[in-house]
């Protein structure tokens, strides 16, 4: 497997988010290139030829990077292809470039869920924020941490009450032994309200999100044209 690593610290003030690039292309001129430019820029970067030795250095190196950069048009997989195995089993995202301008292969792209496209040659400008994706990636992942935490705290909530047939709300006997606090119904829903919305998580609308609203546009139509 060829491979050219190029380590270098981010220092830069705007770069908040440490970025760890793979770069996946064929051509080996275009790699040297984008690699020297993301150099400039202070990325970490690793370099490869090949489709295949990109998921191998996934795989052996785990949670080492934050951003693939690919290629579309490589033999053996393009970088479409690729962009789908690295989203279902590592879930990192994925930049494609390629010189092929047509509007099909563009959005072919961006609906399969890349981060974003762009047209060779490659130019410094659209380089220098691609940590911005690999952030976003990193505050995806954190809310979805944060979501799991809220759920569960509401879960806790929601078992110390129990619902009869008429759904009144009666007491648990498992928390007989527990103090409780004087006050109306209405009173402690509210509380429950009050607290449960300022623990609300943020939603961030992402690519998945993005790309499931977009499945669910085609399954619409297709559902319409049936009837």
């Amino acid at each position: 497997m060829e491979s050219e690593t190029v380590s270098i610290r981010n220092t830069s003030s705007k770069n908040s988010f440490d970025s760890r690039i793979l770069v996946v292309d064929d051509d080996t001129t275009c790699l040297s290139v984008v690699a020297a430019m993301l150099k400039k820029f202070k990325y970490e970067v690793v370099t490869v030829k090949h489709p295949n030795d990109a998921l191998c250095t996934l795989r052996i190196k785990g949670g080492a990077f934050d951003l693939v950069v690919s290629d579309v048009h490589m033999p053996d997989m393009n970088g479409l292809e690729l962009q789908k195995v690295i989203a279902q089993e590592f879930n990192l995202p994925v930049v494609l470039m390629s010189a092929d301008n047509e509007e099909g292969v563009v959005l072919k792209g961006l609906q399969n869920g890349a981060a974003f496209f762009i047209l060779k040659p490659v130019s410094a400008d659209d380089l220098r924020d691609l940590w911005q994706f690999a952030s976003m990636n990193y505050k995806k992942n954190k809310v979805v941490i944060e979501e799991e935490t809220s759920a569960s705290e509401f879960f806790d909530v929601s078992e110390s009450s129990v619902h009869d047939e008429d759904g009144n709300i009666k007491k648990d006997s498992s928390r007989r032994n527990s103090p409780r606090k004087e006050g109306s119904c209405d009173e402690k829903r509210g509380e429950i309200s009050e607290s449960s919305s300022q623990k609300r998580p943020k939603v961030v609308w992402t690519n998945a999100l993005h790309n499931r609203f977009l499945e669910a546009i085609r399954s619409i139509g297709l559902e319409s044209k049936s009837s």
